[in-house]
């Protein structure tokens, strides 16, 4: 990996070990399920997913200004066939946002020079 993405100074160090730590403190509840439903065109649609990916489910949907419902459509809409488990396919979507964004930050931050 590029020596310039990766955390050097103490300030850096700090922040990614205090992230690490607040999510390790809040490991059991993010790692609870939940069970929510959600109405589509389709009707109602009940998925059970962990805390963690419900939190980011919503804040995915924040930042793109989308509903809940509509983006769960758009990701079961592209299911070619049953066969896939929905919520499979709605964590496997969230973990490749979140890894698109996280690149895309990365790369805008190693060419800044910071």
């Amino acid at each position: 990996m590029n020596a310039s993405v990766n955390p050097t100074t103490p300030d850096e160090i700090e922040l990614r070990e205090g992230l690490r730590a607040t999510i390790l403190a809040d490991i059991e509840r993010l790692s609870s399920f939940d069970f929510k439903t959600v109405t589509t065109s389709e009707g109602r649609k009940g998925f059970r997913l962990e805390a963690a990916f419900w939190s980011a489910l919503d804040s995915f949907c924040e930042r793109e200004q989308i509903s809940r419902a509509a983006l769960l459509e758009d990701i079961l809409g592209s299911q070619a066939s049953g066969e896939v488990n929905s919520t499979s396919l709605i964590r496997t979507y969230l973990v490749s946002a979140q890894a698109e964004t996280l690149k895309a930050m990365t790369e805008t931050y190693a060419r800044s020079g910071l």
